[in-house]
Parts: structure tokens; C-alpha cells; sequence
């Protein structure tokens, strides 16, 4: 069964209205989501921090004939009406408690006949985490029995609020990232890097600054954080958010952690015969921050715990003219310490670096 009785529908005139455009859904924006304690009322909740209220279709983006931007397919809320109080978070039915994080209309047949088609659905989680709902059937009598807890009854208090709701106008104030303000505990999720604001998070080491992410278990995902000098970077703009990355990686200053130290790199040129040389590699994976992977991090080659972290040393033996690429092609021992491992490696050298220099941190060590 889909669309069962005629009243079933939202019209397009039942929409509220924020701001003169009509509203099709509202989704919750929240964070530190986490099973409440005793004090908090028990369940599963979460922090709500705003609302994307999302517009009719013919309500925004640009008319197809006059061309005018009619404005933003989502409105951000910071403060829903007070018809609304009630409607979001910890909403109980029939006894039964649901953490509410959305509304939807449905305002089209969905053709499946697996299921009967609802009015509104109100969508969250349950109690242990897993997601739970509300939903309105009008005009569907047999629904809506005392035992169909996911079912609000049109007879019901909570079918009073949305008739308050529906069709009506509301002014609201739409808000920035910048204005909503995260709530979370220290050491947890950076709200403000989650979303596309013109922010990206660093960590200052010793008064340095260096790439950083959201969260601290995940820096090992992503290699050794580091930086360009200033005037090598650039950025671009791509909505609200703000990309910057370097145009140059011949310079490079890492934070080493298994060193605990500053290390400077500088991109071998005029390599030399006898010249010791360390391989530095740039991940091309995108980054929900960064845009790529390469831009704020990078993998230096190197051994693990038991020898040390030693970096994997490349000693050049001998330079021959490469006649395929018609360019330098440099012969190469591959060290660990003093013990040669692989004689005679070929390399055009693109991933070579002096090491510069080594600055132990002054700080206690910093995880990675």
C-alpha cells in the first residue's frame, strides 16, 4: 500500500513558511551525541546546535526564466519558532521516547506498495542509540491504535502542535557558522572544522603552527603534519569554504613525533654524488579539510619502533643520463644506519630531501 486516504498528503500550501519560503524538511545539526546520563533524562540525545531548514524547490536557486537568484536552497536556524518547542529533541508518544533530529513532508505517492505512505515523519533515535520515529498517517484510521507506538494519532497532542504548525509564516533569524557556537568538551570534535567556514585546525608546537585534525585519534591516518613558508602558499575559495595549500614544496618544516622535534627539509637539487638524501612522499587522497591529503601532510620513509624510527637513508653512487627521459638518473645505496640494504636503486630523484635541520621541542612530547 502507498497513499491510502486523500487526505494523506502535505500540499504545498500546508508548508510553514520561514522567511516567505516554504520548508520541506528541517534537519538538526548537533554534535557530542552520547547516551545521557540519569540527571539528563536517560536515552540517547545530543547537543543541537542549529537547524537546515530545506526549501520548496520553487522557492530557491535561479528562476529559469527571469534568471534571478530566488536564494539559498537551505536556511540555517539558530532558533526555530516556539511552535516548534516541543518538536526537536526528547519527544515522547504513546509512552514510548524518541530523540528527535528531523521533520519531513511527504508530499508525493512514494509507488511502493510495501509499506503505507505517512503524512510527516519526525526521525531521531531510540533509546539504545538506533534510529526511531514518529510518523502522521491522516485519514488512515486502522494506524492508529494505542499499540502503534511509532503512530501519531490525529486525536493526539502531538497532532495539535503540528496543526499549529502547518500552513503558517514564521519570521526567523538565519545565522553563520561563526554564530552558532560548539558546545562540545575539550578533546572531542572541532565543530567548526566539520562544515565549510573558512577555519581549518592547527596545533601550535613550541610557537609553530601546524596542520591539525578534528580529532586527535585520527592523526595517525594522515602522516607527519607540515608546513611551507608564508609566502609559498596560496589559497582558493570554493563556497564558503577557504582551501589553502602550498604552491611549492621545496621547503618544508615537519613535526616529527616519533623525534619529538622540528625537522627542516629542503628538495635535493644539484645532487651530488656522496650526497645523503631522505625520501619524502605526498599523499593525492582528498581531505575533507584540506581538499588533499598532500597538502597538510606528508610520509617520510623510514623504519619502525625497534630500530629507532630511523629514516631511511638513500647514498648516491653514481649519476648516468637516462636516454629514454633524456634527464639525470641518479644510482643509489639504500641505507639502515651503516648496513647497506639495496645497492645499485635507480631514482630520478623526485622525492629527495636534505635533512636541514633537527630542533628537539621544548615542550613534553606531543602525541601524534
Amino acid at each position: 500500500m502507498c497513499v491510502c486516504s486523500p487526505k494523506t498528503l502535505i500540499t504545498d500550501n500546508e508548508l510553514p513558511k520561514f522567511n516567505g519560503k516554504r520548508i520541506t524538511s528541517i534537519y538538526a545539526v548537533y554534535e557530542n551525541s552520547r547516551y545521557a546520563t540519569k540527571e539528563e533524562g536517560g536515552g540517547y540525545i545530543a547537543d543541537i546546535l542549529y537547524y537546515n531548514c530545506h526549501v520548496h524547490d520553487w522557492d530557491c536557486g535561479i528562476d529559469s526564466y527571469s534568471k534571478k537568484d530566488k536564494g539559498p536552497a537551505i536556511l540555517k536556524v539558530k532558533n526555530l519558532p516556539k511552535e516548534y518547542d516541543g518538536m526537536f529533541g526528547m519527544i515522547e508518544n504513546k509512552g514510548v521516547k524518541v530523540f528527535v533530529t528531523n521533520h519531513w513532508f511527504r508530499m508525493r505517492d512514494s509507488s511502493n506498495g510495501s509499506f503505507t505512505d505517512q503524512t510527516l515523519t519526525m526521525g531521531g533515535w531510540a533509546s539504545n542509540s538506533t534510529t526511531g520515529s514518529f510518523n502522521l498517517y491522516r485519514g488512515i484510521e486502522y494506524l492508529q491504535k494505542p499499540e502503534n507506538s511509532y503512530v501519531i494519532d490525529e486525536d493526539s497532542e502531538l497532532h495539535n502542535k503540528w496543526k499549529n504548525i502547518l500552513g503558517k509564516s514564521f519570521t526567523v533569524e538565519e545565522v553563520e557558522f561563526a554564530d552558532v557556537g560548539a558546545k562540545m568538551k575539550e578533546g572531542s570534535l572541532d565543530f567548526a572544522t566539520k562544515y565549510p567556514y573558512p577555519h581549518t585546525p592547527i596545533r601550535i608546537i613550541d610557537g609553530l603552527v601546524y596542520p591539525d585534525e578534528k580529532l586527535s585519534s585520527w592523526r595517525w591516518l594522515n602522516g607527519m603534519p607540515y608546513r611551507v613558508p608564508e609566502n609559498k602558499l596560496e589559497s582558493f575559495k570554493q563556497g564558503k569554504r577557504i582551501y589553502v595549500f602550498p604552491k611549492s614544496k621545496e621547503s618544508l618544516r615537519v613535526w616529527d613525533a616519533e623525534y619529538n622535534a622540528h625537522v627542516y627539509f629542503e628538495k635535493a637539487k644539484d645532487i651530488q654524488v656522496g650526497d645523503v638524501l631522505v625520501s619524502i612522499t605526498f599523499s593525492h587522497d582528498s581531505h575533507e579539510i584540506y581538499g588533499n591529503k598532500g597538502d597538510a601532510y606528508c610520509s617520510i620513509r623510514r623504519y619502525n619502533e625497534s630500530l629507532g624510527f630511523e629514516y631511511v637513508k638513500y647514498e648516491v653512487k653514481k649519476i648516468v643520463k637516462d636516454r629514454q627521459y633524456k634527464k639525470e638518473k641518479f644510482i643509489i645505496d639504500i641505507y639502515q644506519g651503516e648496513k647497506v640494504l639495496n645497492k645499485n636503486q635507480e631514482s630520478f630523484g623526485e622525492n629527495l630531501y636534505r635533512i636541514l635541520m633537527i630542533s628537539k621541542s621544548s615542550q613534553e612530547p606531543v602525541t601524534k
